[in-house]
């Protein structure tokens, strides 16, 4: 029996949770049943890289700026010459662009991926949204909030939406000897870490006004900042405002996530305006860490008050502070929470959970 034709459309494979949720499922579908490839509209980048070097090159397709009719002709011949039997698509860009010449292509199942409440979508691009619903097989979203914004936004019908959680294989810890000695913390220090890219939306100067409350209380703790982005200079420039410079690492992109966790003693995230769900929790929950995150989007459904970490009101800092303290302050509720991490990572976001509900959506579509 032949191998399914599988493809994941992209518009680039930089760092960040939708790329390394596409890393994932390429790794970690039955190669037996599918034949996986992965194409990128603009460029490749750091996952790109990585899916290389496992055997899976992915292809890209110099895209400009904007995509042109020509453009999205070529690529439908490209997907019929290819013979692509189910194209599944990532994000916003590569929903438009990929859907509209799968269609011409006239592709025989096509799966759109939303990572992320649409609520920054422009009424045009929640139009084509709504157009290119009439042509698509399944949306999957990355939870429930998202699959709500889908439905009430652009009036997708639910009966077409599949909710699966994103997930990830278990972080390994590898040995941490002389990891806080190159990163300038002290070994007596606390250490929380924010994995995110350095944009608006993540919040990240909320976090750091809220640092120097927990300064005051705990004056041993460190804060680590993976991830890159825009704001870089404004951070760093904020954090020297609030005399805290020596306690935040700016650590940059960190393809391997595991070796910080494995000096982490809480994970946060401080998004200010939207997430449909962060990645990062699940990769610090597979690691058992405590979580401090606020109380948007799709993140109440990873991160369960109480169970597996504290919840908080999203641009509060003085609550992020607070929530931090709190488990600082309280080794039973950090081995608590840490308990609930695991179990929760293990009831619904390994990487085992996420592939098996995508290719039951796969095989459905291909019944």
């Amino acid at each position: 029996m032949s191998r399914i034709k599988l493809l994941h459309m992209v518009e680039d494979l930089c760092m960040g949770g939708l790329e390394k949720v596409v890393y994932n499922l390429c790794l970690h579908m039955d190669a037996t049943r599918f034949d996986t490839r992965v194409w990128c509209l603009t460029k490749g980048g750091v996952m790109a890289e990585r899916l290389a070097g496992r055997g899976l090159r992915p292809e890209v397709l110099g895209m400009g700026p904007k995509p042109t009719l020509r453009f999205v002709w070529d690529l439908a011949a490209k997907l019929r010459g290819e013979g692509i039997q189910i194209l599944h698509t990532h994000g916003y860009t590569a929903g438009a662009v990929a859907r509209a010449a799968g269609v011409l292509a006239w592709t025989p199942r096509i799966i759109a991926h939303v990572h992320t409440t649409c609520e920054i979508l422009e009424p045009k691009q929640l139009w084509t949204d709504r157009f290119l619903s009439l042509f698509t097989n399944r949306i999957l979203c990355c939870s429930q909030a998202v699959a709500d914004s889908v439905a009430e936004r652009e009036r997708i019908p639910r009966q077409k939406l599949r909710v699966v959680y994103d997930g990830t294989p278990r972080m390994a810890l590898p040995e941490t000897a002389g990891l806080r000695q190159r990163l300038g913390i002290p070994e007596r220090d606390a250490v929380l870490l924010c994995a995110a890219s350095l944009t608006s939306h993540k919040g990240h100067r909320y976090l750091l006004d809220a640092l120097p409350l927990v300064l005051e209380r705990f004056p041993n703790t460190s804060l680590i900042l993976a991830g890159d982005g825009p704001l870089r200079t404004q951070l760093q420039e904020q954090s020297s405002r609030l005399e805290i410079g020596p306690k935040v690492i700016f650590a940059g992109i960190c393809p391997e996530i595991g070796e910080l966790l494995g000096i982490t003693d809480i994970a946060v995230l401080a998004s200010s305006e939207r997430e449909g769900l962060s990645l990062w929790l699940a990769e610090a929950m597979s690691a058992g860490k405590p979580l401090v995150a606020p109380s948007l989007g799709g993140t109440p459904e990873i991160l369960m008050d109480k169970a597996n970490g504290l919840l908080v009101p999203p641009r509060d800092s003085s609550a992020l502070a607070r929530a931090i303290i709190d488990i600082l302050s309280s080794p039973a509720l950090a081995q608590s929470l840490r308990a609930g991490s695991e179990r929760i990572y293990m009831e619904r976001f390994t990487m085992e959970e996420m592939s098996a509900a995508v290719a039951s959506v796969y095989e459905e579509d291909h019944a």
